[in-house]
């Protein structure tokens, strides 16, 4: 075996791995329970969402129990972290949304919305039961420390079969943290009933509201 067929070998096996595992920086991820979307749908059913760090993107993959029929989905940017509103203004969810749309053979489409309405398209792929987005990260803040994010998906817009990863909060990209949405929140009660207790029989005998 010759220096130059080594070479040549190792070139042809470099060529055929996954663009995002060149030059990876940091990768967290969060798991989901099988099972749990609408319905118990299959084709939209989240297994994991995983992000990647590389000198110029953010690749976010996801897994799927079953992607062959396509979905609509939105991977929800908190880029500020403040998850008390997980936005900077009331009317929006987040600061930020990647949505995407999978069809069949594998096509798909991908954009990056901000929260002014502006759209940069993103270089996605499917393989398997598993969805991939690039994100450059000139389009996110300059520190990651604070950005997180949450995956939704559904057959359709009135949102059959849908799902949510994580079930709750979002998934903090620098730790790998998940935060719960009302962590931090003071809740102020509007108003307070008390009712005696042995009123009514168990399990319905209500002793505060």
């Amino acid at each position: 075996i010759t220096t130059f067929s080594v070479r040549v070998a190792l070139a042809v096996i470099l060529s055929l791995l996954p663009p995002f595992l060149f030059l990876a920086r940091a990768a967290v991820s969060v798991t989901d329970p099988v099972g749990d979307s609408y319905d118990a749908a299959s084709f939209t059913d989240f297994v994991r969402l995983e992000a990647v760090e590389t000198v110029t993107n953010i690749t976010f993959k996801l897994d799927f129990v079953d992607l062959s029929r396509g979905l609509n989905g939105t991977l929800l940017v908190d880029t500020d972290g403040y998850r008390q509103s997980h936005g900077s203004e009331l009317t929006y969810i987040t600061e930020a949304r990647i949505e995407f749309t999978v069809v069949f053979l594998g096509i798909c489409w991908a954009q990056f919305n901000d929260s002014n309405g502006n759209g940069h398209g993103l270089f996605c792929w499917v393989n398997g039961n598993s969805f991939f987005v690039d994100v450059p990260l000139a389009l996110l803040p300059e520190s990651l420390e604070n950005v997180e994010v949450a995956g939704l998906a559904s057959f359709d817009f009135l949102c059959e079969g849908r799902d949510r990863i994580p079930d709750e909060g979002y998934l903090r990209l620098s730790s790998g943290v998940v935060h719960i949405d009302s962590e931090g929140l003071i809740l102020t009660p509007l108003s307070l009933l008390s009712d005696p207790a042995g009123d009514s029989s168990s399990p319905t005998d209500l002793k505060g509201f």
